[in-house]
């Protein structure tokens, strides 16, 4: 699964956090810079959203290993500068459909 952007949407948004910031504030921090430059964006609570690596997998850990989330753990994971680390956010019903999906395509392909 990898993530596809919103087109006609504000996709890229910079945002300022510390560098030992975790997952839940680099969220955080997205979707309130999010409802600040599109009034249009859905948020009923901050928790509605996930915070996603490219590839859409839940961006909780650092890839390829058991280390919780933090921006400068990514970054050093990645070796690029802050400025170059993109990630995205989903709603967490939407995420909840497509892993649903997709366990029922992994299903169909081994059932057949």
């Amino acid at each position: 699964m990898f993530v596809k952007e919103r087109k006609g949407s504000t996709s890229n948004v910079v945002i300022t956090v510390s560098s030992d910031s975790n997952s839940d504030s680099v969220r955080d921090a997205a979707v309130q810079r999010h409802r600040l430059h599109n009034r249009q964006f859905p948020v009923t609570e901050l928790n509605d959203y996930l915070l996603l690596y490219a590839d859409g997998t839940k961006a909780d850990k650092i890839p390829g290993s058991h280390e919780d989330f933090t921006l400068a753990g990514y970054k050093a994971f990645l070796q690029r500068p802050y400025s170059k680390i993109k990630l995205y956010l989903a709603t967490c019903s939407d995420y909840g459909m497509v892993i649903q999906l997709m366990n029922q395509l992994s299903l169909t392909v081994w059932i057949k």
